[in-house]
């Protein structure tokens, strides 16, 4: 069926990680993390739109807004990430982090 199709898990899949990049970036604020993040959640759209595009071209193009849109929050959430001090690329606890 259409829920089984390997497409709509993949999107389900890139919903889910785009719903934890957020989580990260914007309730626990830490952006190193979150700049890491973002280019999975990126990779992910990009799959998705390829994975569209094979089963109707016409649906790949209806999605392929998202994965330029995420280009464009990428290079902001890097930015942010730049301008705030380039806090670690990876999960700590903030008594981890020195000033």
């Amino acid at each position: 069926g259409v829920l089984g199709n390997p497409a709509t898990l993949l999107f389900v899949f890139q919903l889910c990680v785009g719903d934890t990049w957020n989580y990260i970036n914007n309730v626990e604020c830490k952006y190193g993390v979150s700049a890491s993040w973002v280019v999975f959640v990126w990779l992910m759209a990009v799959d998705t739109c390829f994975e569209y595009w094979k089963v109707d071209p016409t649906a790949g193009w209806l999605i392929a807004p998202l994965p330029i849109w995420l280009a464009v929050a990428t290079a902001l959430v890097w930015s942010t990430w730049d301008l705030s001090g380039r806090l670690p690329l990876y999960p700590y606890k903030a008594s981890d982090v020195r000033d």
